[in-house]
């Protein structure tokens, strides 16, 4: 037990993640508490007199609101997440001694140099001639009897 509430009051391992989820869900709760409230002012307003006004909210702006709030929480969440995790990307990196660059300093070396291609042999190149020359086409049947004529006797 001392153990677990020493490694609470040290900074060494970050609470974080944990927290994020928690809030996380606690909002979540709340979210949906405040939408099911809404959703049953909605309900009242249709049957006290204001019923398309209820409708309205009913049909549209409650489910709308929940939907680009549920959104917003949970990129706000995810957000809070990727700076916790840079932050514990770059203390692992010093930790272990690694550099950390850029990538926008020069290399220590140049790469290697592409292949270069070689000049075809002449048996290839007369290959790609001969593919080259256009095939001969031959005459359809209309194009033959076009210049023939036959004599009756």
């Amino acid at each position: 037990m001392s153990e677990l509430i020493g490694r609470f009051l040290s900074f060494e391992e970050h609470l974080g993640r944990g927290l994020v989820k928690f809030v996380y869900y606690v909002l979540l709760f709340l979210l949906m508490m405040t939408t099911l409230y809404d959703l049953g002012v909605a309900v009242g307003q249709m049957f006290g007199g204001k019923f398309w006004l209820g409708l309205g909210k009913f049909v549209v702006r409650i489910p709308l609101e929940f939907i680009v709030s549920l959104l917003l929480l949970r990129v706000g969440a995810e957000l809070i997440m990727a700076v916790l995790s840079i932050d514990d990307h770059l203390r692992s990196g010093i930790r272990d001694g690694d550099t950390m660059s850029s990538g926008l300093n020069a290399p220590s070396h140049p790469p290697a140099a592409a292949p270069t291609l070689k000049t075809p042999s002449a048996e290839v190149a007369n290959d790609l001639d001969d593919d080259a020359e256009e095939p001969t086409s031959e005459k359809t049947e209309e194009e033959g009897s076009e210049g023939e004529t036959t004599e009756k006797e």
